[in-house]
């Protein structure tokens, strides 16, 4: 790691002046921004997807339930074992030619996108996951892993280079100081905000939350300690299960479970505060600064899954018709048609063979499941691909926006709602205390090694909603957030309720925090046992058995703690 260290000079005078204050630190602000750009250029970000390790397995099978997309939309599958490098071209024959074997014929397929800031390193290392493979296969799964780069550091060192949504690389040399310049002005101007939404509205929140939690309650009552917003939620929340213990067949199926806060916990909750109070101040403005085109930049790579940033770009002559082409008798639409296909984003390509199978396979059963951003791309995907059929559709910390779910998972249930068998839609939640009490030094990558460590308090869906976004409605709030989705419940059109479910999970002293050390084996046993708190934090659906009902349903009815 290459790092950048100063001295300051010792002061010769002996009063203070303000001007060569200003001066001084006009220069240090200069000389950083000098050095980020000058690492930029040294180390450039892998815009066509991050290394792919080289301790790739001696079988290929792994290979077999596994999509690749870079961040500009390429299909890839890594080399072979010897190489750090990936490949230009894809798998897809090979992963329907698997499905398709006698082994697997008869096989439900479940897609699991990842999110929640993981790479394409992550979506190789689940895909090798030897334990995870064997047990979903146990109980008759195929899963198929869609990885792409959903990393922010990553994501920033392209926006650093991106202009406008075009990655130019002749002009960054230029683009890029600019728009540093212009992050550092805005994490300055936004800190006061900043400081505004971390300490009165999450911290706050938080130690409301510490005398008394959600309840589970289905009549009206005070609780005491909670502030106003979360008791009006949790009144929706006793109304919402009310009518569904009394309408289960045409009712939001809807639970909270129970959170223990138990004094163990509050001590380490107010220790990890105290440690985390100074370097989380210290980045809450560079957080805001950069975070926000970091995550407009991350957004921006879901649409390079279905249309690569080539399929734009008309300055390649590959893509137009030529004088020759029209000596030939070439038509317009057949050039136009060829080129948009050899530049389509992998995901879409994957999608066109996806939906053609399914109309001869049509018995096959699919889910899909996204985690934290990977929902962004699923919604893109109902949208973008509605007559593909999936017989569950699972959310877990959903990273995408109210509007999302409107504009794509609804007008998608209701276009199957009259199928023999209609898809039901699932929205997993962290229960409301974890979103705001979610505390850890985040490890982000930066690009080609370079790492730094990030002090957060929130889980990652509460800060987009403060930091890394700026909604301009209600709407554009986070879907996986309990208290949005409760508090939007009625953009839910009531004959949509009854294939609708919403679930947050709880909490208690024994629940599990990591991956339970069963010696490599996946212990179903472990998490059925621990069903009732399920994850912890947001970082932890994608380790929980997501393919199995009892993490999606609802007990039918919940008496009151």
């Amino acid at each position: 790691m290459i790092r950048f260290t100063s001295r300051s000079p010792k002061r010769e005078r002996d009063t203070f002046e303000p001007a060569h204050a200003c001066r001084t630190t006009l220069s240090r602000c200069m000389l950083l921004a000098f050095a980020l750009i000058c690492l930029i250029s040294v180390f450039p970000p892998n815009l066509e997807g991050a290394a792919v390790s080289n301790d790739v397995a001696g079988e290929d099978d792994w290979t077999r339930h596994l999509i690749l997309v870079t961040s500009l939309g390429q299909a890839v599958v890594p080399a072979d074992s010897q190489k750090l490098s990936i490949e230009p071209k894809n798998n897809f024959d090979d992963i329907f030619a698997s499905i398709e074997s006698d082994a697997n014929r008869s096989k439900t397929l479940i897609f699991f996108i990842q999110g929640g800031l993981d790479d394409l390193d992550s979506a190789i290392a689940r895909a090798k996951d030897a334990g995870t493979i064997a047990a979903m296969a146990s109980d008759n799964f195929y899963p198929i892993f869609i990885g792409w780069d959903a990393n922010l550091g990553t994501s920033y060192l392209e926006h650093l280079k991106t202009s406008r949504g075009i990655y130019e690389p002749g002009n960054y040399l230029f683009t890029t100081p600019l728009t540093l310049i212009a992050d550092l002005g805005e994490a300055v101007s936004n800190a006061p905000l900043s400081f505004f939404h971390q300490f009165f509205e999450t911290d706050a929140k938080r130690l409301k939350f510490a005398s008394s939690s959600y309840t589970n309650d289905t009549v009206f009552r005070p609780i005491s300690g909670l502030n106003p917003e979360a008791q009006v939620v949790n009144n929706e929340y006793a109304e919402l299960r009310s009518y569904y213990n009394a309408h289960p067949e045409r009712s939001l199926k809807i639970e909270l479970a129970n959170f223990c806060y138990s004094p163990e916990r509050a001590i380490a909750g107010s220790a990890t505060y105290i440690v985390s109070f100074v370097p989380k101040t210290a980045m809450l403005p560079i957080l805001q600064g950069g975070g926000l085109g970091a995550w407009q930049r991350m957004r921006g790579r879901v649409i390079n899954l279905f249309h690569r940033p080539y399929e734009f770009d008309l300055l390649d002559k590959g893509y137009h018709l030529t004088e020759a082409d029209f000596r030939e008798g070439v038509l317009p639409d057949d050039a136009y048609d060829k080129s948009t296909a050899e530049r389509a984003g992998g995901l879409a390509l994957f999608m066109a063979q996806l939906q053609a199978y399914q109309l001869d396979h049509k018995q096959r059963q699919i889910i899909l499941v996204g985690h934290s951003a990977g929902t962004i791309v699923a919604s893109e995907m109902l949208l973008r691909y509605p007559d593909i059929k999936y017989a569950d559709i699972v959310y877990m910390a959903a990273a995408c926006s109210l509007n999302d779910f409107e504009k794509s998972v609804l007008p998608y249930l209701k276009r199957h709602k009259s199928d023999a068998t209609p898809t039901l839609f699932y929205d997993l939640c962290l229960h409301p205390q974890h979103e705001v009490d979610e505390w850890r030094l985040q490890e982000v990558t930066l690009g080609n090694g370079a790492e730094e460590m990030l002090a957060e308090r929130g889980s990652l869906l509460e800060w987009i909603d403060n930091f890394y976004s700026t909604p301009e409605s209600f709407m554009d709030r986070m879907l996986g957030k309990w208290e949005n989705i409760v508090q939007a419940s009625h953009i839910i059109p009531y004959e949509l309720r009854p294939l609708i479910t919403v679930k947050g999970f709880g909490a208690s002293p024994d629940a599990l925090k990591a991956f339970p050390n069963t010696g490599g084996a996946y212990n179903i046993d472990t998490f059925y046992k621990h069903r009732d708190t399920g994850p912890q934090a947001h970082g932890d659906f994608s380790w929980w058995p997501y393919w199995k009902t009892w993490m999606w349903e609802v007990e039918p009815s919940l008496k009151s703690p």
